[in-house]
C-alpha cells in the first residue's frame, strides 16, 4: 500500500479563489479536491443588516471535510476512510487569550483539541465516524515554514497565501490583526524575503491609530505578563480543556511559549 493521497477541501471568499488555485499548482502531485465559494449572508428576516464575521469559516471547512469523507466512502466502498487532516499550527490552535476580555468568544479556537474532540463526538452520534488529526499540533507557524521539505515551493506560496481575519473586507491583508502578526512573525522566523502586501506594512504607524492598535497592544501585554510570570500552563488552560496526558500538556505549553517568542522577536525587529 502506498502513501495516502489526500482529498483537498477548501472554500473561498471573494478574491482569494485565484490565490488558492495558484498555491495548488505548486504541489508536485495532482490531488482531487472539493471546493466552493462563500460570501457572508443573512436569513431573510435579517436582510438589510451586514454580516462581516468569519467565525463560521472553520466550521464550514470541517463540515466540507466530512462531506468529502462520505463521498470517498461511497465512491470506493472503503468504510475505513475516516481521517480528516487539519493542518493548523499549535499556537493558533490553542490561541490562548491575550487579555482577560479575550477569554470568551472574542478569539476563535476552532481547531482546539477540546473542540475537535467534542465535534468528533457530535458527528459520531449523528452516524459520521471520523477522526480529526492535526499533524502540526506541536509546531509553531514559523517552524512549519522553516521545516517545510520543499523550501522553493513554500517561498513561492507565501506571497500568494491569505491569513488575515479582515481579508474579505478589502481584499488585502491588514498586517496588524492577530493572524497577520502570527503570519509575519513566522515569515521572519523562517527568514523568507518575499511576502504578500499589507494595508499596514509599518506597525509603528498602527500604534497611533486607536481603531487599529488593539491586537498589537494585546500581544505586547501578553508578552510582558508572561515574561514576568512564566505561567504558560495557567495561560493555555484559559483557552479550554486540555488532553489529560501530562506529556501532551507539556508539549502544548512549550509550543505556545515558542509561538509567542516568535511574535516577540518579530516585534523587536520592527522596533516595537
Amino acid at each position: 500500500m502506498g502513501s495516502p493521497k489526500p482529498l483537498l477541501v477548501s472554500h473561498t471568499y471573494k478574491g482569494d479563489g485565484a490565490k488558492q488555485r495558484a498555491i495548488k499548482s505548486l504541489l508536485k502531485s495532482n490531488f482531487a479536491e472539493i471546493s466552493y465559494s462563500i460570501y457572508p449572508s443573512l436569513m431573510e428576516s435579517l436582510k438589510g443588516k451586514t454580516d462581516i464575521s468569519m467565525r463560521g469559516r472553520s466550521f464550514n471547512f470541517l463540515a466540507m471535510a466530512v462531506l468529502g469523507i462520505v463521498a470517498l466512502r461511497n465512491a470506493t466502498g472503503d468504510a475505513s476512510i475516516n481521517t480528516i487532516i487539519v493542518p493548523e499550527n499549535g499556537y493558533i490552535s490553542i490561541n490562548p487569550p491575550l487579555t482577560r476580555r479575550r477569554i470568551g468568544s472574542h478569539s476563535t479556537r476552532t481547531t482546539h483539541p477540546f473542540f475537535l474532540s467534542k465535534f468528533e463526538e457530535l458527528l459520531r452520534d449523528a452516524g459520521f465516524h471520523v477522526k480529526f488529526f492535526n499533524p502540526y499540533q506541536f509546531k509553531t507557524k514559523g517552524e512549519m515554514l522553516s521545516e517545510c521539505k520543499d523550501q522553493a515551493a513554500i517561498a513561492k506560496a507565501i506571497p500568494l497565501s491569505v491569513s488575515c481575519s479582515h481579508w474579505h473586507r478589502r481584499n488585502i491583508q491588514c498586517g496588524h490583526c492577530v493572524p497577520c502578526l502570527i503570519r509575519r512573525a513566522s515569515i521572519h522566523h523562517g527568514k523568507f524575503k518575499n511576502d504578500a502586501d499589507y494595508e499596514n506594512q509599518r506597525l509603528k504607524t498602527v500604534l497611533n491609530e486607536r481603531k487599529k492598535r488593539d491586537d498589537i497592544q494585546s500581544v505586547q501585554a501578553a508578552i510582558i505578563r508572561l515574561n514576568k510570570t512564566q505561567d504558560y500552563r495557567g495561560w493555555i488552560r484559559q483557552s479550554g480543556n486540555l488532553p489529560s496526558d501530562p506529556d501532551v500538556r507539556k508539549k502544548l505549553e512549550l509550543t505556545v511559549k515558542r509561538g509567542l517568542t516568535e511574535v516577540e522577536n518579530f516585534l523587536k525587529a520592527e522596533k516595537l
